[in-house]
């Protein structure tokens, strides 16, 4: 089963410490949130490395996408300078970790070929 948006949400503030495990975020925090996913899918759509929808979120690109995110949202939720320096080379480290996965989702796909 995919996951949601807004189950993405909910599992990057949990790991940043924000929000309690069953807490509902405050329509302000989520709106931040569900914005940086967007933008987060946007970039990984402009390098190749997402098909799919962020109301159809795949369960394996869960751990990439929540080091992406909550990366990008640290400094609005004030999260120390240590931590955001820690969040960042892990987020850095994500990108090879998605191409080897959408990689995997893509095996035995027969590739498009374009003539010209």
């Amino acid at each position: 089963m995919a996951l949601t948006k807004a189950d993405l949400r909910n599992a990057v503030m949990t790991r940043m410490g924000v929000l309690a495990a069953g807490e509902t975020a405050n329509a302000a925090d989520a709106a931040l949130v569900d914005q940086a996913i967007e933008d987060v899918h946007e970039s990984l759509i402009q390098k190749g490395l997402a098909d799919w929808v962020t109301s159809a979120i795949p369960n394996v690109m869960k751990r990439p996408l929540i080091a992406l995110v909550k990366y990008e949202v640290a400094d609005d939720f004030s999260i120390p300078e240590a931590r955001i320096g820690r969040w960042a080379v892990e987020a850095r480290g994500m990108f090879g970790d998605i191409r080897a996965l959408m990689s995997e989702t893509q095996k035995g796909v027969p590739t498009k070929a374009e003539y010209f």
